[in-house]
């Protein structure tokens, strides 16, 4: 027998306030807040609402809330009879049998919301697929809308000021209590660590370079670093190579032998034997790999979304920005790529994951034997300005042409939106397409 759907429970809604209520759990407000920053839509019951309000306005103005003080708060704002007055707020202490019950009631009216969204959702992808919409647009908005409520994203980004000032305190002490460890994913290579503080959820990074300066190599080596020896999922959209090739170049890199040696079966032993195990090293890790070579934005931003709802993915890598296809938009190609690059921030953001996309850079550079600058990003000023941060790879001036195994390379971080820029010194093992930190 099929239950109709509840869509309140004003018992959990008086309990989950009683819990607040409680005069000698004040700390506890604050973690409610910071778990919990979509709270005031949890409710059904407007009165309610009205009440957590009061309380989060008292907490952020370090006042003690209680059922005496809150009465007042909203005595003041004129909301005091209309949510029920001293006795309804009793009822709300009553209804909770401990505060420490809080994190269940909240999970709860949590589900209740989601329930409520989905029949809203449903309604609205009903109406639209009645309409005479493109079916590739409706298909895809609906998609979209469907695994938002999977990543528990917010459809109102309206935040207000003093929640975000909750966070941010915690913040502050988590990071104090934790000094020395970085807020972000670490990359492995210590020198853009150090730039960045580790890659940001909901930021995006470029490293641009022009062919063969080893940018893939060095995304990859990233990813590696994240899914393999951090147990971190990882998703990568490689339209230039198969998934195939770049496991086969993972494969030769992490066990540091030469690639043409185990394409053409005369690897030795030894190296046959480290191949094997950085194969299964890999093989076991939480990477995901997309190679479709004519993929749009609005496919990437599609994907992106499923890996996070099914597998949890913590960064997601784009090898490369100019192969990304246009989507059928009628525009010249530098407002296709500057399209592009806006859809990368919107999917960081969106996702709360940090997104490393590589970019192309011009022959100016080249042309003119200099440093590349951010000048030379190819097709489009947008990536420089959708960017949060752009890493410039090349090698490092070699005068006499000897070309070493393995050379340094540079990079620059010509733009930091969040930190300091400057030169990063790395070194490129060609043979097993393999970057390191120059040695401190």
């Amino acid at each position: 027998m099929t239950h109709l759907y509840q869509k309140d429970s004003p018992e959990y809604e008086r309990a989950f306030l009683g819990c607040l209520l409680e005069p000698n759990e004040q700390s506890m407000i604050g973690d409610c807040l910071s778990e919990n920053p979509d709270a005031e839509s949890y409710f059904y019951d407007t009165r309610n609402t009205c009440i957590f309000k009061a309380i989060k306005r008292l907490y952020v103005a370090s006042s003690p809330v209680t059922t005496v003080t809150v009465e007042q708060a909203l005595r003041e704002t004129g909301d005091l009879e209309r949510v029920g007055g001293r006795n309804y707020l009793s009822t709300c202490v009553e209804e909770a049998p401990s505060p420490l019950n809080y994190p269940h009631y909240a999970e709860k009216l949590k589900e209740l919301q989601g329930r409520r969204r989905l029949i809203g959702l449903v309604e609205l992808i009903k109406r639209e697929a009645e309409s005479d919409r493109p079916w590739a647009e409706v298909q895809i908005e609906a998609e979209t809308r469907i695994l938002s409520l999977s990543l528990n994203a917010v459809t109102d980004h309206n935040h207000d000021i003093q929640t975000l000032s909750v966070q941010v305190l915690k913040d502050a002490e988590a990071r104090l209590e934790h000094e020395g460890t970085l807020s972000g994913l670490s990359t492995g290579f210590h020198g853009i660590d150090s730039l960045t503080d580790g890659l940001q959820p909901g930021e995006l990074f470029i490293i641009a370079g022009r062919p063969g300066s080893g940018k893939t190599a060095l995304a990859m080596n990233v990813a590696e670093y994240v899914a393999v020896d951090c147990k971190i999922p990882v998703g990568v959209f490689s339209l230039e190579m198969t998934a195939k090739a770049i496991m086969n170049r993972l494969a030769c890199s992490r066990a540091r032998v030469d690639s043409k040696d185990v394409k053409s079966g005369n690897s030795k032993p030894a190296d046959l034997k480290q191949f094997k195990n950085a194969a299964n090293a890999i093989g076991s890790c939480p990477l995901y790999i997309n190679d479709g070579s004519t993929m749009t934005i609005d496919q990437m931003q599609s994907q992106a979304r499923r890996w996070k709802s099914r597998h949890g993915v913590k960064l997601i890598v784009v090898d490369y920005v100019q192969l990304i296809a246009g989507g059928g938009f009628k525009e010249n190609r530098t407002a296709e790529v500057g399209r592009i690059s806006k859809g990368l921030k919107a999917m960081a953001k969106e996702i709360g994951v940090p997104v490393l996309a590589l970019s192309q850079l011009n022959r100016d550079c080249e042309k003119n034997q200099r440093e590349p600058e951010l000048h030379d990003l190819r097709e489009s000023g947008s990536i420089e300005q959708d960017a949060d941060l752009v890493g410039l790879l090349y090698a490092a001036p070699d005068p006499e042409k000897r070309k070493p195994d393995p050379r340094p390379y540079i990079l620059k971080v010509d733009k930091n939106r969040n930190g300091p820029t400057g030169d990063v010194a790395l070194v490129f093992h060609k043979t097993f397409t393999r970057f390191e930190s120059e040695p401190l």
